[in-house]
């Protein structure tokens, strides 16, 4: 019996990425140059699938009832601040990479750890450089946040796909936290008298 990957190509803002499917989930999604190197990712990642390259708006008939409604969104209008962090994935990892990205799906939007932090919170305080391989080899861009991890001198470095998108998607996500914080802080209450 064939396993499917079912694809489509996206934009955000002007940057190419792939967002891919298998068995309803999201297994895929990283951004690129260009069309033809996203295609040639998906099948050296995924080389004993089905490639199906479908149309943005079709993918989310692909997707498992939890998943559709984000695929809509992100086939819409990617807006990273409304992605349900938690929503099913697919993980293609060894059990140490696991570990590693549970930890960082659990980072708070609009915030960040070190490698340090995440070592010492998933039992290995000694495997930052594990922990930096680990996000080295992510294939799900923002569902599991490794832009969300910086070096314990709080420098943006080491991003699979380009320390300007880390540093870009970050400060985006920075401003939305600090809006919803003040929206939220600023609240009037209104007494009768």
């Amino acid at each position: 019996m064939a396993h499917y990957i079912h694809y489509a190509m996206l934009m955000y803002k002007g940057t190419p990425c792939v967002l891919a499917l298998s068995d309803g989930r999201i297994c895929h999604f990283s951004f690129g140059v260009g069309e033809d190197s996203l295609s040639q990712e998906i099948e050296d990642t995924y080389p004993k699938y089905a490639l199906v390259r479908v149309h943005p708006g079709e993918l989310h008939f692909h997707a498992g009832f939890h998943t559709s409604a984000v695929v809509k969104n992100l086939v819409r209008e990617i807006s990273w601040e409304t992605l349900p962090e938690l929503s099913p994935i697919y993980l293609k990892a060894t059990n140490f990479q696991r570990i590693v990205w549970q930890a960082i799906r659990r980072i708070p939007y609009g915030e960040t750890r070190t490698y340090k932090q995440i070592a010492e919170e998933i039992g290995y305080p000694r495997a930052c450089r594990a922990v930096a391989r680990a996000c080295a080899t992510n294939n799900i861009a923002l569902f599991v946040p490794c832009h969300r991890v910086i070096s314990s001198s709080g420098a943006i470095s080491g991003y699979k796909w380009g320390v300007h998108l880390k540093e870009q998607i970050l400060k985006e996500e920075s401003t939305n936290a600090s809006t919803r914080r003040t929206s939220a802080s600023s609240g009037t209450v209104e007494s009768k008298t």
